[in-house]
């Protein structure tokens, strides 16, 4: 349960930073 969790936070934090490169390029 919390591995699950975590990845999910991970990949949400990853869509963000991704998104945020995006904005800037």
């Amino acid at each position: 349960m919390l591995g699950r969790y975590i990845n999910i936070l991970h990949i949400n934090g990853f869509l963000r930073v991704s998104l945020r490169l995006e904005a800037r390029w």
